[in-house]
């Protein structure tokens, strides 16, 4: 899990699986399936605790994922 506060979370559902994102100050955003409890994805790359993380599913079948950080930087990752 995360190394320190979890900040901020987003569910959504993708196909059969229900995911949480979830972002903290250990600067990460983490990718889990609700059902199972297994961590999916790590998301590293922000150098500041994570303020906000949004899902957005896209047209073409994928999603994204949004997360914003004190580092004033908003980055987009796609989701597994």
């Amino acid at each position: 899990g995360h190394a320190g506060h979890v900040t901020c979370v987003a569910a959504y559902p993708a196909g059969e699986r229900e995911l949480l994102a979830s972002g903290g100050s250990d600067n990460r955003a983490m990718i889990w399936d609700t059902r199972s409890g297994e961590l999916l994805a790590r998301l590293v790359g922000h150098s500041s605790t994570l303020r906000c993380v949004c899902v957005h599913k896209l047209g073409t079948g994928g999603t994204l994922v949004v997360t914003g950080s004190d580092d004033r930087d908003v980055r987009l990752w796609t989701a597994p």
